[in-house]
């Protein structure tokens, strides 16, 4: 029954293995996909375990004729353990992917939102505690695009203009109440909402 314990061992543990060491990603340095590779691992965890139970009952349950049994079982949990770990590969590239496609649309939705009230994207990085209007509702209506169309997180989004991702919160609050209350503004929104839906639309093709 010694052959049986090792066999029952290998299972448990050579997925657990393979994913470590064959599916670990070549460059992981964005933190939101570092969050991503911890769910997708943890997924995958809770179906090694599934996995290596099943097979240890069939070894368990195969032990009376164990050599030829054992063999045809390590070969179905090989298999097996191949797929899942190639699975596991094109969920993190597919994570990989769509992070760098929001990177750059959000970098295009800058430049259009800047382009509309005239200025460069460096100007705008430039922080000042009095404002030109002007700026002030570019940079708002940045944080609302960006916000609004789930183009990263709030640090992501404050990033792109060099603040950070409470002046988003604010900002995005405040776009709303301009909406309402100030007529240029809301033209601007208006007008705005119409390039961004076309540049979205059009990058998704």
């Amino acid at each position: 029954m010694s052959g049986l314990s090792a066999l029952t061992a290998t299972i448990k543990d050579r997925i657990s293995l393979q994913i470590q060491t064959n599916a670990k990603p070549k460059t992981m340095t964005d933190p939101i996909i570092e969050e991503e590779k911890k769910r997708i691992t943890l997924h995958f965890r809770s179906r090694i375990k599934r996995v290596s139970n099943f097979y240890q009952k069939k070894i368990s349950a195969n032990s009376d004729n164990f050599e030829k049994a054992a063999k045809k079982i390590a070969k179905e949990h090989e298999t097996v353990v191949n797929l899942l770990v190639k699975n596991y590969d094109k969920q993190l590239a597919k994570t990989e992917i769509q992070r760098a496609s929001f990177a750059s649309l959000r970098k295009k939705i800058v430049f259009e939102v800047c382009e509309y009230f005239g200025y460069e994207v460096e100007v705008i990085k430039q922080s000042n505690r009095r404002q030109e209007r002007g700026k002030s509702d570019c940079i708002q209506l940045i944080y609302y695009f960006l916000y609004s169309h789930r183009m990263g997180t709030l640090k992501e989004i404050g990033r792109e203009v060099n603040r950070k991702g409470s002046s988003v919160c604010m900002g995005v609050a405040s776009v709303d109440n301009f909406i309402k209350t100030d007529k240029t503004f809301r033209q601007h929104f208006t007008n705005l909402k119409r390039i961004i839906d076309d540049l979205i639309e059009e990058n998704s093709k």
